[in-house]
């Protein structure tokens, strides 16, 4: 396995593979203001990165990175994850967040995820819960 997180430049097409994972991402987060189009905007105008997981020339990932700063703290946040065979990259994902983070001097990590990332991601605590119900 040799995975490598490419950073997007936003003066090239996002390839298929990736913009599909960012799209099940965005369905996932199941909030209507996140769409793919959307985040590839913000990209494109510095408000947040996006990576694509690459396997030996295979797509198999994608993910989103912005730095957020509150009165007291500068954070990373991974608002978008989506991927195959997660639980074989996990490890490397979560060391190249964290060294990102230090690089940046960030005083927090938060993550937006599904309820099954408490399992993939023992090493991080749960903050809060967003609750929401169809109206139509």
């Amino acid at each position: 396995m040799a995975i490598e997180f490419v950073l997007w430049n936003h003066r090239f097409p996002l390839h298929k593979q990736a913009y599909d994972y960012l799209s099940e991402a965005c369905k996932r987060a199941r909030l209507s203001i996140i769409t793919p189009e959307h985040t590839i905007e913000q990209a494109r105008k510095d408000l947040c990165l996006i990576y694509q997981v690459i396997d030996t020339n295979e797509i198999i990932g994608c993910f989103t990175l912005c730095f957020r700063t509150t009165d007291n703290d500068y954070y990373l946040e991974l608002p978008l994850l989506a991927g195959k065979r997660l639980m074989e990259w996990r490890d490397f994902l979560v060391e190249f967040l964290f060294k990102i983070a230090a690089d940046n001097n960030c005083t927090k990590f938060t993550m937006i995820g599904r309820k099954g990332f408490e399992r993939l991601f023992p090493e991080l605590s749960l903050l809060c819960c967003v609750y929401g119900r169809n109206l139509t």
